[in-house]
């Protein structure tokens, strides 16, 4: 995949889905963690035309449908939803 967009959706993604999920959500942190990951994404998609945009919510919507737990679909959802609201 050559889209940086998507590849830090996804290396942000395996972050929240590794070890590091469990104390995240135990320790309360995930609000942390997504208010972080948000600003990142605010950053990347600044300069993204609305047709960039239209395709990251194509290849992310592929992401949600083929993700093998619900952690990365509940991820990936969070995050596509945010893109919609970056439009």
């Amino acid at each position: 995949m050559n889209n940086q967009r998507i590849e830090a959706i996804i290396e942000g993604c395996n972050t929240y889905s590794g070890t590091q999920r469990k104390k995240l959500v135990a320790g309360r942190l995930y609000d942390y963690f997504m208010q972080e990951f948000k600003s990142e994404l605010a950053m990347i998609y600044e300069n993204a035309t609305k047709e960039e945009i239209r395709e990251d919510i194509k290849v992310l919507a592929d992401l949600i449908y083929s993700a093998e737990n619900t952690a990365k679909r509940e991820f990936y959802v969070g995050v596509l939803r945010y893109i919609v609201k970056l439009m």
